[in-house]
């Protein structure tokens, strides 16, 4: 599963297997906020995900493209 976040044009898009399967749009705009990022679980700490992360890639302002 991956994610791409568009905060000017208000989207968020979810991908599976290199296929979109959810997007969000909104005209109100978005933060991601203070809280640090947290994978494989909540930001507060409680309900930790049960199961194995791999092929995990983080990019910032960059966009990825297949060639």
């Amino acid at each position: 599963m991956s994610w791409f976040a568009d905060r000017e044009k208000g989207i968020i898009k979810a991908y599976a297997n290199d296929l979109m399967v959810a997007e969000i749009k909104t005209d109100q705009g978005f933060e991601f906020g203070l809280t640090p990022l947290t994978i494989g679980k909540l930001a507060n700490g409680e309900r930790y995900f049960k199961g194995s992360i791999d092929d995990l890639v983080i990019l910032r302002d960059n966009a990825v493209t297949q060639s």
